[in-house]
């Protein structure tokens, strides 16, 4: 191995592992068999040698012979519908699950020249966590919905792959125009170091690699120990078999290595797509072997697609509110730019856009300069460049880029040139931005020499390198090339009225593309749901497909009536149940007065949303949006029915709508359409009020409970300030085997102040997460784990160790538990904020 190395040497290497043939390692992992067949014989060409683990004959005896003998013909009719789908060249299509000799098999088939390829995995028992797979998909897409921000999208989809996958991490790692990578976000399992903020070389991930990666959005390998299963072919002399497709694909021993430096033992990469160019991956890794199950890479893509679909509405976002600023330019810089005022005006605001700290314009011989730019010899250049250019230019370094202008660069780093007409020229100046970049290990390449062949060596080394960069500009974003396309279009009117076209244009197309989302969208669930959706909650008209996703997600996400079904539900239970994924801050700001009953259980959702909806928008705008504000509920039963008064005051100035939104108007016509009741909503300026009227037939007349002095609220104030004392700097280690569940308790405790909640959903996650904890911090378990078992183990481990924690029990778990450890504190789902907050302050004192 040599660290001096020559340009030959590295170009040799990069040449070497570029030409690796990826696309035909000529194995695959083990966890899966494939055989390549002939599509009107069956006959098999090519067969993965440990085929004998799925069908009962040895790779040798099916060479040769028809497949159709070993399969039951229903695979035969899948896939000959699969063939017909337009695109079955492009893509993996999935044929099901079947019963193959005893064993539940998923087989998947795609083409591969004139052959085609099925491949074949056991799978196992899958239950997407626990969670209803329509639940998890709509919390999840409703999650990745709520971010208005990329950073915001990048922190919540790590957070939310982690804790769905269970892999110990999860990255966001973007492309630069050089592809190199950095990780914008990340979350891992406690007590691993972090990655974010750290840049990878290109060659980590070579240009062939990326290739596969644009074609193909989910990749993973099993184990980067393992022994690669051989692909042996009927013809000896037959050309390498075509896997690109194949999810099983062998993996390079280079890259099996570059793993286990960075302590992975098993991966999956999630390919993200961007105006169908390659912008990134979303990374898994895991510290020991995984396969993960074929439903849960089913839904891993579907959500892909969402965040997607998301980051691309984001990017159009930021490029629209470009192009607003680039029409109030126009608005400022109409006139002639050879007026001296105009023109400074005009660079001015260009340079507090883009941060540059000069700009020329040349034309006719003439030029007009503001700032700091170039000295003349280096001028004439770039001008003489602009306008034998057929595009935009960028340079981040002149010096580089122009080594014998060196003494002429006056202070200037970067420039952007660009010739809007023959005669004319732009040319932005940036000045010098020394920065460190952090690299993930050192990026120098290193070789070893292997039978004679130069190869790129993976690096053994993770921690953080830091590069001194000077001599650079600080980088032009896409955003501000794509500003400095606009700009000159807007000297004079012609091309101006052209670029308001152009901008209203643009608006509606973000407008269709937000529309199609929603379709896919609702695609996407429909397709995941068809099967298993016996029954609906029913509709409000007009509205009926968009409300049926949001009353499954609330009711996911909030276990709305659960344990009440066959009786009612206590209003006064079911409204401040609303309250609290909001904090108690704004519950105990809602007074509750009268008097109220139980709502029967089948019209209780309903009612829970248009409370809800209420809730949210007096959180996000109203009452609830500031410190002060407040919020009047009075229930008034009558021999009709139930009034409710809610009334809003002491928050922002209201000022209404034009149009109602899609909350409004649930809140104004779900009560009528579906309970037979009344409905009003108004926009006074000093808040917002609302009448509802249920009438007396929604309502249990057996249940009546005349105190509503919303006792726990107070009880739950009392301890908050002692709470966050104990909680302050505590882990928590969460087991619970629902994803949405988990996801709303991880909230609830992160409110209530603590500093990291670690979620898991099996027994041997959390009996290793324990190795790790401290007795400082404590746990939360959940005791039916479903087809995993008990929390129990977990429980007696924590006991030994002297770590507090406590059970959250659904109905009937409690039998469950051994008499030495029921003891300890004990909550039943759902859990409210006031429940939670009164437990974890008495085992946290030592009372537990």
């Amino acid at each position: 191995m040599s660290q001096d190395l020559t340009d030959q040497e590295i170009q040799n290497a990069l040449e070497q592992c570029a030409a690796e043939p990826v696309h035909i390692p000529g194995t695959v992992q083990p966890h899966a068999c494939l055989v390549a067949i002939e599509p009107e014989t069956t006959r098999a060409r090519y067969v993965s040698e440990n085929i004998n683990t799925i069908l009962p004959v040895t790779a040798d005896a099916l060479l040769g012979a028809p497949v159709s003998d070993h399969l039951d013909r229903s695979v035969w009719h899948a896939l000959s519908n699969a063939r017909a789908l337009p695109g079955f060249t492009a893509k993996a299509r999935g044929l099901g699950s079947y019963c193959v000799h005893g064993q539940m098999v998923a087989i998947s088939a795609f083409q591969s020249g004139d052959v085609v390829v099925l491949e074949m995995e056991p799978e196992p028992d899958m239950d997407l966590g626990g969670a209803d797979s329509l639940a998890t998909l709509n919390f999840l897409v409703e999650e990745l919905e709520s971010c208005t921000s990329q950073s915001a999208l990048f922190e919540t989809a790590t957070a939310l792959f982690q804790q769905l996958s269970g892999y110990d991490r999860v990255m966001v790692y973007r492309f630069d125009a050089e592809w190199n990578g950095e990780v914008l976000a990340e979350h891992t399992r406690i007590g691993l170091k972090s990655y974010v903020g750290l840049r990878f070389p290109s060659f980590d991930i070579p240009a062939q690699a990326r290739a596969i990666m644009g074609r193909v959005p989910l990749r993973f390998i099993t184990d980067v120990g393992q022994v690669p299963v051989p692909i042996l072919a009927a013809d000896e002399s037959a050309a390498p078999l075509d896997i690109t497709l194949a999810s099983s694909r062998g993996v390079s021993q280079v890259h099996m290595a570059y793993l286990r430096n960075m302590g992975s033992a098993a991966t999956l990469t999630l390919s993200v797509m961007v105006g169908g160019q390659l912008w990134g991956i979303i990374s898994f890794h895991q510290s020991r072997p995984r396969v993960p199950a074929p439903a849960l890479r089913t839904l891993l893509q579907g959500v892909l697609r969402a965040f997607s679909t998301k980051l691309q509405l984001l990017i159009q976002q930021e490029r629209i509110a470009m192009m607003e600023k680039v029409e109030r330019i126009g608005d400022a810089i109409l006139g002639d730019l050879d007026d001296a005022a105009g023109f400074s005006s005009f660079a001015r605001t260009v340079q507090d856009i883009v941060g540059g700290c000069g700009l020329v314009v040349s034309q006719g011989g003439r030029r007009r300069q503001f700032g700091k730019v170039p000295a003349e010899p280096l001028l004439e250049c770039l001008v003489e460049r602009a306008q034998g250019a057929d595009d935009l230019e960028s340079f981040e370094n002149l010096s580089e880029a122009f080594p014998r202008f060196s003494n002429a660069l006056n202070g200037c780093a970067g420039a952007v040139l660009f010739a809007p007409v023959t005669d004319r020229a732009v040319l932005l100046f940036r000045a010098e931005h020394a920065r460190e970049v952090s690299w993930a290990g050192n990026p120098e390449k290193t070789i070893d020499n292997i039978d004679g062949v130069s190869r790129l060596t993976p690096r053994g080394s993770f921690s953080t390198y830091l590069e001194e960069i000077h001599g650079c500009c600080r980088p032009w974003s896409e955003l501000d090339l794509y500003f400095c396309r606009r700009i000159w279009s807007l000297a004079n009117s012609v091309e101006r009225r052209v670029l308001i076209t152009s901008l209203n244009r643009q608006q509606k197309i973000m407008i269709d593309e937000l529309n199609h989302r929603v379709r896919n969208i609702l695609a996407l669930i429909r397709s995941v749901s068809r099967q298993a959706r016996a029954s609906s909650y029913g509709s409000l008209a007009s509205y009926s497909k968009s409300l049926e996703s949001r009353i499954e997600a609330l009711a996911a996400s909030h276990d709305l009536a659960s344990g009440h079904m066959v009786a009612s539900v206590p209003i006064i239970d079911l409204i401040t149940q609303e309250f609290d994924p909001f904090g108690s801050d704004r519950l105990s700001r809602c007074k509750i007065s009268g008097t109220a009953g139980a709502l029967r259980a089948d019209v209780a959702p309903i009612f829970s949303l248009v409370i809800h909806e209420l809730v949210t928008n007096a959180v996000k705008y109203g009452a609830l949006s500031n410190e002060e504000g407040q919020v009047g509920i009075t229930l008034n039963q009558t021999e009709h029915g139930l009034e409710i008064d809610w009334a809003e005051k002491g928050g922002p100035q209201v000022i209404a709508p034009r149009t109602l939104g899609f909350g409004s108007t649930l809140i104004s016509e779900a009560i009528p359409h579906e309970l037979d009741g009344r409905a009003t909503l108004s926009f006074e300026a000093g808040g917002v009020e609302a009448h509802l009227f249920l009438p007396r037939t929604q309502l249990d007349p057996e249940f009546q409970r005349p105190d509503t002095s919303n006792a726990p609220q107070h009880a739950q104030a009392g301890h908050s300030e002692q709470l966050r004392a104990l909680l302050a700097g505590r882990t928590c280690l969460l087991v619970e085997d629902n994803f949405v569940i988990a996801r709303a308790m991880r909230d609830q405790l992160i409110e209530l102040g603590v500093a990291n909640v670690e979620i898991v959903a099996q027994v041997d996650d959390a009996l290793a997460l324990l190795d790790r904890l401290g007795r400082q911090d404590f746990a939360v378990l959940d005791i039916n784990l479903g087809h995993r078992g008990t929390s129990i183990p977990v429980a007696q481990k924590l006991a030994e160790k002297n770590i507090p924690f406590l059970f959250v029990t659904g109905y009937g778990d409690r039998d469950s538990l051994p008499p030495d450890l029921r003891v300890y504190a004990q909550l039943t789902k759902p859990v409210t904020n006031a429940a939670l907050t009164a437990a974890l302050v008495e085992i946290l004192q030592g009372k537990g």
